[in-house]
């Protein structure tokens, strides 16, 4: 495929936002989707990245995993099938930034489409980062030292809190309730600052610049 028309990280971009605007509608019902879009992110990331037919299959069956557990989840609110969701949708968020992250590697030059790429991790951090959140609510009963159990915690809040927290906006009027939180919770302001103030920094500066072309590795490029 041609290098112009496999970086579309701009469509992926607004996929992702997408995705994030389905996200927190805390819908029993919707879980499945959920996992089903963040599914989808992945096996497209996948394709503008190069990968092969079979790696795609792989992805494919991984979603419909996904797609089942979720469906799991909607049927039994209980605790084991909560952390199930949460975590394998925080495995479709990784998978997917490491495709993106191979994918900018290869780039020849600094574009538009590569800074878009850029902001699709920081976001998928985020996104990662809420259902590790889900997890640890699932896990110890409730997550924020404000509410009681998980009594008034719902996927909007806790998107909320991811995207105060790798702002580094830091409102206050959320906290974590124990040290597993506290240090997930300063683990994402972390990586948010030093992912903005380097790499996001890095793309925006060298944007247009020509750079020498990585090899590609061996396994990479579209199979028949």
């Amino acid at each position: 495929m041609n290098d112009e028309k496999r970086d579309r990280f701009g469509l992926l971009l607004l996929l992702l936002l997408g995705v994030m605007i389905l996200s927190p509608i805390d819908v029993a019902a919707l879980r499945p989707l959920v996992s089903a879009s963040l599914g989808v992110l992945l096996v497209f990331a996948q394709w503008i990245s190069g990968a092969r037919r079979r790696e795609l299959l792989v992805s494919a069956s991984f979603v419909v995993f996904a797609v089942v557990i979720g469906s799991s989840a909607q049927l039994a609110d209980a605790q084991p099938a909560a952390m199930a969701y949460a975590g394998v949708n925080v495995l479709l968020c990784i998978a997917t930034i490491v495709m993106i992250v191979l994918r900018i590697l290869e780039q020849p030059r600094v574009s538009a489409q590569t800074v878009a790429g850029g902001l699709c991790i920081y976001l998928l951090v985020a996104l990662a980062y809420t259902f590790g959140y889900v997890f640890l609510a699932a896990l110890n009963d409730g997550f924020f030292a404000e509410t009681t159990g998980l009594e008034g915690e719902n996927l909007i809040t806790y998107l909320y809190f991811s995207l105060t927290t790798i702002s580094t906006t830091g409102y206050g009027d959320l906290t974590a309730a124990d040290d597993s939180g506290r240090m997930l919770a300063v683990s994402e302001a972390v990586i948010g600052q030093l992912y903005l103030v380097t790499i996001v920094a890095l793309l925006v500066g060298n944007l247009g610049r020509v750079r020498a072309p990585r090899p590609r590795h061996p396994r990479r490029g579209r199979g028949r």
